[in-house]
């Protein structure tokens, strides 16, 4: 199953316009950000505990996820792109 946002610790700024910066709490096997349509635009296995920092001025404006895994199941957080 997929827990609402209980393993991102910080996610900033939200909206974001450039880059997105994320506090994960535990170690992920996997991270990925999706658009609504569920499209992978980002990718990084094996992300250790810590913080991320994710270049998304590409994207285009709209809602996001941040999906992660780790060890417990599945998370997701969803964000804005201005």
């Amino acid at each position: 199953g997929v827990e609402e946002g209980s393993l991102f610790e910080i996610l900033y700024p939200n909206p974001v316009t450039e880059t997105l910066t994320v506090t994960t709490a535990h170690f992920l096997e996997e991270l990925t950000v999706t658009d609504a349509f569920g499209k992978i635009l980002f990718r990084q296995s094996k992300v250790d505990a810590g913080t991320l920092q994710i270049d998304v001025r590409s994207f285009a404006a709209g809602i996001y996820i941040l999906h992660g895994v780790d060890p417990s199941g599945g998370h997701a957080l969803k964000w804005l792109k201005d």
